[in-house]
């Protein structure tokens, strides 16, 4: 079928915990969106009804000092609730943060994991008896180096496994001969 060879190379790395994670945090925030919304539009609403009340209490007089008093009462309540708001918004964004963070370790160690799997491949005499790539190995093991570099990832793999895998010969896509003779090699 076509695509199905990039649908599992783009997500053929996902786990079934990252998924439900991934889908635990957007109900999570899907939850807190709408009951942040109904909170705003119940703040709206009672904003509106006091605009209301306002005009009534201004065609009398006699009820201004009643109004003053609900009006600071009112404020007091939006203040409190735009308080309540802020501090859900504030722990959410927390909650967010920790599981990105954990995502991102979790990548970093897969895609180390997948970096060290190459290094034993392709520097062992016995897999690799010709001690060569093809410059598409090459180019895949260097973007898997560049995606690790991005998670901050760091270590033996800048100390020991790239400069091994600096001291193996690059064979030239174009090179069908040569790259036939590498891949036969391997089958041993």
């Amino acid at each position: 079928m076509t695509g199905l060879n990039e649908a599992k190379e783009l997500f053929g790395a996902m786990t079934v915990g990252f998924v439900i994670e991934l889908v635990l945090a957007l109900v999570f925030i899907w939850i807190v969106y709408k009951k942040l919304k109904d909170k705003i539009i119940g703040s709206y609403k009672e904003r509106e009804q006091q605009k209301n009340d306002l005009k009534k209490a201004l065609d009398g007089a006699e009820a201004v000092p009643t109004l003053k008093e609900d009006l600071k009462s009112s404020e007091d309540r939006i203040i409190d609730l735009c308080q309540t708001i802020q501090d859900g918004v504030n722990e959410n964004q927390r909650i967010l943060n920790d599981r990105l963070d954990r995502l991102e370790n979790r990548e970093r160690n897969d895609l180390r994991a997948k970096i060290l799997d190459m290094h034993r491949l392709f520097t062992s005499k016995k897999r690799n008896p010709l001690q060569a790539w093809s410059e598409m190995e090459r180019d895949a093991f260097n973007d898997l180096i560049s995606d690790y570099e991005e998670l901050n990832g760091n270590g033996h793999v800048h100390t020991v496994v790239i400069p091994e895998m600096a001291m193996l010969r690059v064979i030239p896509m174009t090179d069908l001969e040569s790259l036939a003779e590498l891949f036969h090699s391997r089958e041993v």
